[in-house]
């Protein structure tokens, strides 16, 4: 009973094995046949949106408090697989930047602000933390200011 079992383990493993190097293959293969060749698909990108930052929610200083709620993404190269790993384990300090930037500004401040000098500043506060890459440019989903 011992050796059957082993002997089915065995022909599982041979059998998830044989099909990754197939995919491999078949999946390599296709993909430059449509991208016509090697060389079409090393200039290519395919960029994503991060958007794990997830929606912030955070006061304005001064007496006279607002909500600010926004929600922010960007886009990044998804085969720069360091990169990406890396913005993963950089959300709690993308949302403590964006918190902190808009708790250090009153209602009228942040009103004189426009939002891409608001953009700008987040992006220059990202990257200054990152290491293994930049990002280019920030979007924002959700921007709203509740008195």
């Amino acid at each position: 009973m011992y050796r059957i079992l082993i002997g089915i383990a065995l022909l599982l493993v041979l059998i998830i094995a044989g099909g990754t190097v197939y995919a491999a293959v078949f999946h390599a293969s296709s993909a430059a046949d449509e991208t016509g060749g090697d060389q079409a698909q090393a200039n290519t990108t395919n960029e994503d949106i991060f958007a794990g930052i997830g929606k912030i929610r955070v006061l304005t200083a001064g007496t006279k408090s607002a909500t600010v709620i926004l929600s922010i993404a960007f886009p990044y190269i998804v085969e720069d697989k360091v990169f990406s790993e890396e913005l993963a384990a950089r959300v709690n300090d993308f949302r403590n930047i964006a918190v902190e930037y808009f708790m250090s500004f009153t209602l009228e401040e942040l009103r004189r602000q426009s939002e891409q000098a608001i953009k700008d500043e987040l992006l220059r506060r990202y990257n200054s933390r990152l290491r293994l890459g930049q990002i280019k440019r920030l979007f924002f989903y959700d921007y709203m200011i509740l008195e």
